[in-house]
């Protein structure tokens, strides 16, 4: 891959990790004010604890999605980035594009979700 597309992924990742940083800043926060606030009635209550675990939800979500991106970024520096974890091909540009943090090919990203593949096993 050219030097100039690399660095377009580099900038796009790192924008990314930022702002997936900031959220869960910020639904960490929210969280925490959540936890602090005085119990009211039941249904005070019972949302109090839906918004918890909307928030809970949102931040495991975002700590996955930042632990790629984080793991993307390293790829790069290594000069791994955009090479499947699994078979060792390229990954196609348009999923790259899509999806700058993919770890893998289409096929191999298909076997892995429909549980035909283990990951890195090929």
């Amino acid at each position: 891959m050219d030097k100039r597309r690399l660095v377009g992924f580099r900038k796009r990742l790192e924008a990314k990790y930022a702002e997936l940083d900031l959220f869960l800043s910020k639904t960490q926060t929210v969280s925490r004010e959540l936890g602090e606030k005085r119990r009211g009635d039941e249904g005070e209550e019972a949302t109090l604890s839906y918004n918890r675990e909307m928030l809970y939800s949102q931040g495991d979500s975002g700590r996955t999605q930042l632990m790629l991106v984080r793991d993307a970024l390293i790829r790069l520096d290594e000069g791994e980035f955009g090479i499947c974890e699994s078979c060792g091909c390229s990954i196609g540009f348009k999923r790259l594009d899509a999806v700058p943090w993919t770890r893998y090919c289409r096929d191999c990203q298909e076997e892995v979700e429909s549980g035909t593949a283990v990951p890195g096993e090929r």
